[in-house]
């Protein structure tokens, strides 16, 4: 797929995988984790699909950044059914 895009709006696209990344990192810090099993899997998922994010945004992948908004998408999915906070 071709997208016609600036080097700057790769940046951007970078930076914003980069935040989701530590987004993640932030929800193992201290004593953030609900549980010690699905909560730190479905994180370390989350975590995952940002990193493949920025990778494809450093590779200035489309493909690659759709591929990684789906795993992201499915992460935040299954994570938020399971704890989302009434």
């Amino acid at each position: 797929m071709a997208w016609n895009s600036t080097p700057l709006e790769w940046a951007m696209v970078g930076s914003h995988a980069a935040a989701l990344v530590e987004s993640g990192n932030l929800l193992l810090a201290g004593d953030r984790a609900l549980d010690h099993g699905d909560w730190i899997r479905m994180t370390r998922q989350f975590i995952d699909a940002g990193t493949a994010a920025l990778k494809a945004a450093e590779a200035k992948s489309v493909d690659g950044i759709l591929a990684a908004g789906g795993d992201l998408t499915e992460s935040c999915d299954t994570c938020h059914a399971r704890y989302m906070r009434q």
